[in-house]
């Protein structure tokens, strides 16, 4: 049973070596499209290995990643198969919607404007394009909004600075208060005891003899 199974793997071993490129690719096309695109980026990354040149494989592999919203990946993809076709419309079109998801708008913009230069009858293209150029737009008002907002933060700390400091005011503790508060009672107790003495002196004064 053991030798079987050994066989069988040394066979399957065998058989993914002797495959070409074109049938590896054509393997990822039936993964593809069964919307297994993690197993349609393997075949198509094998099919590579045999010839990193192979037009077919380098799109297809850049569809496959794009699908799994690997779109850094998708892009670079996208950029080698340029490299490797004269038919660049459609590969041009795709970059472009790869750039726009990875949110690197204004190459996004560029590439769907090569896409129209050959073939400037494409609506999807066109469509993209003005979507693109809206999101330009938004992003460019929101730079210029943080832009001030910046600039009025930066104004008003430099005001802060500017403004003289108050001359902090000074406190008096607690036992200075109360200390304070004695004084007072004995001051007031000492005006009390003159005004008594006063009053004394003043009724001997009255006093006549007889």
């Amino acid at each position: 049973m053991k030798n079987l199974i050994y066989i069988l793997f040394v066979f399957c071993a065998f058989n993914s070596l002797s495959q070409n490129k074109v049938e590896l690719l054509n393997e990822g096309n039936i993964k593809f499209n069964n919307k297994d695109f993690l197993a349609a980026e393997q075949l198509y990354k094998q099919s590579l290995e045999k010839d990193s040149s192979y037009y077919k494989a380098n799109v297809n592999l850049a569809h496959s990643l794009y699908k799994q919203e690997r779109f850094d990946e998708s892009t670079s993809f996208y950029k080698n198969a340029l490299e490797l076709t004269d038919e660049k419309s459609a590969t041009f079109y795709n970059l472009g919607n790869s750039q726009l998801r990875e949110g690197k708008v204004e190459e996004s913009i560029e590439s769907y404007k090569n896409t129209l230069r050959i073939d400037p009858n494409n609506m999807n293209a066109k469509r993209n394009l003005a979507i693109a150029q809206s999101l330009l737009k938004e992003q460019e008002k929101e730079e210029k909004k943080e832009e001030e907002e910046e600039e009025k933060e930066e104004e008003e700390e430099e005001e802060k600075k500017e403004e003289p400091k108050k001359e902090p005011k000074d406190e008096i503790s607690k036992d200075e208060l109360e200390q304070i508060l004695k004084a007072l009672e004995r001051k007031e107790l000492e005006v009390q005891e003159d005004l008594q003495k006063k009053k004394v002196v003043g009724k001997s004064k009255n006093l006549k003899d007889w």
